[in-house]
């Protein structure tokens, strides 16, 4: 009799695994409560890349005196038509994961995944409850947008990362908290607001990486504003008004950064960091251990606490680094072993 894998999460550590696993032999059932594809599908690398290409495209097209190229009229977005190109992109490659689901024999229910133990699954799907019985699980719910309880996020004027590459329009205005500068070539006076003092303050990117994408930053017009954060954030008029104000994270600021200006904007997004999609996972009445913030705790092997059940992805948080292609091989590391 094959092994059973039950797979809780479609991204790319999630379907990676059980295309795996079925090619291997097993009996594979997938458990997906949105797109397959994950974040990195659907809101993340290929949308994104999508709508940069086509930033990208006007900005060539603006420029193609400079190489010799006349023509009549001037280049201008469209953002109807390049939300209908990212959106297109982003479909035709689900509907390849949903095809290779159905050619390898992986049974794909879409709903919410339950851990209740290491043999059984419940999934929530719309005809109803089904119990999945198996052998092995692997988690790979992924993460979600984190939000800011000083930026409550209304989708509207307040945005998260997946709102933004959704928008059907290009803000007159944008101020960005975390860092990014997509709708800069589409037209948008674009501001980034940084806690740190310096920009993509992570450990795998060094200081003369962050002045170098600051310097970029500064020729092409993209305020920065950095060791600073937001307060007093309000709606009024269409518009987001806030204060700009010393950061909680620095130690020393300086009397620029001390000092509170007013700011306004359109839009306001926010790309501060990322969540664990593990709410209503039973992650806790399984006992598979997490950390302090959610994040599943997984070893090497990518096994958990709870015998028979791996975590893989983003799932593990960024303690391990959070992109698709180490969430693929993570997946085919649990598969295995």
């Amino acid at each position: 009799m094959p092994i059973r894998l039950t797979v809780i999460g479609g991204g790319p550590g999630g379907y990676t695994a059980a295309f795996a696993a079925a090619r291997a032999g097993m009996s594979v059932t997938l458990v997906e409560s949105g797109n397959l594809g994950g974040t990195c599908l659907n809101n993340g690398c290929i949308p994104t890349k999508t709508l940069k290409a086509s930033a990208d495209a006007l900005e060539l097209a603006l420029r193609l005196s400079q190489f010799g190229i006349t023509g009549q009229g001037a280049p201008a977005v469209d953002p109807a038509a390049v939300l209908a190109r990212k959106e297109k992109v982003c479909s035709t490659l689900r509907g390849g994961l949903e095809k290779a689901c159905a050619s390898l024999g992986v049974r794909l229910l879409k709903g919410r995944g339950r851990l209740v133990h290491a043999g059984l699954v419940e999934a929530s799907i719309a005809e109803g409850p089904v119990s999945v019985e198996g052998d092995r699980v692997i988690l790979a719910t992924g993460s979600g947008a984190l939000e800011l309880p000083g930026l409550p996020v209304d989708h509207t004027h307040i945005l998260t990362s997946d709102d933004a590459l959704a928008l059907d329009r290009v803000p007159a205005s944008i101020a960005i908290v975390g860092g990014a500068g997509l709708y800069q070539p589409f037209g948008s006076k674009v501001t980034v607001v940084e806690g740190q003092n310096r920009l993509l303050p992570l450990p795998s990117v060094d200081a003369d990486m962050s002045a170098l994408l600051q310097r970029e930053m500064k020729k092409r017009r993209i305020g920065c504003e950095l060791g600073r954060t937001l307060k007093d954030v309000r709606v009024e008029g269409g518009m987001v008004r806030a204060m700009l104000g010393a950061s909680p994270f620095i130690k020393e600021p300086t009397p620029a950064q001390m000092k509170e200006t007013p700011i306004e904007a359109e839009t306001v997004l926010v790309t501060v960091g990322r969540a664990p999609n593990t709410a209503g996972l039973g992650l806790a009445e399984a006992g598979v251990a997490v950390d302090g913030r959610g994040w599943i705790r997984a070893d090497e092997h990518m096994r958990t606490s709870l015998p028979g059940v791996y975590a893989v992805g983003d799932a593990l948080g960024p303690s391990r680094i959070m992109l698709a292609h180490v969430a693929a091989a993570e997946g085919l590391c649990a598969v295995r072993d």
